[in-house]
């Protein structure tokens, strides 16, 4: 599968399902279906993953980010994996997902089951 790069702001980003995105923007909503991979970077994003199987790689916001620059992401009852950026905010919505910190992040995670692996200094997690 070829990766689609996409540079816009204040848009919807429409991945569908086996997919391949990199998203670059500010204020964007992404919709994401299954067994897709998605990298966003930028500010206000809402990520919303409605397929089982998809790979999220979100940040670029910066760790003091503000609650109107906060990034978000909801795996709507689907389970699937996250990774977020260095030097990044994220609140997640999700069950039985796995999520990773790369280091100097700010991570929120509001579900069942999930399992989070913080692998750099500096994380702050919030359940």
């Amino acid at each position: 599968m070829s990766t689609i790069t996409v540079n816009k702001s204040h848009s919807t980003i429409n991945v569908g399902s086996n997919a391949s995105y990199i998203v670059n923007g500010t204020d964007d909503t992404i919709l994401v279906g299954s067994n897709s991979a998605l990298a966003a970077n930028g500010s206000a994003l809402s990520t919303q993953i409605t397929g089982a199987g998809s790979v999220v790689t979100i940040g670029g916001n910066g760790v003091g980010a503000s609650n109107t620059d906060d990034n978000f992401v909801l795996f709507k009852g689907v389970a699937g994996m996250l990774h977020e950026l260095a030097n990044s905010r994220v609140d997640v919505t999700a069950n039985n997902t796995t999520l990773t910190m790369a280091g100097n992040d700010a991570l929120g995670v509001y579900g069942l089951g999930d399992t989070v692996t913080a692998s750099g200094a500096g994380d702050s997690l919030w359940i």
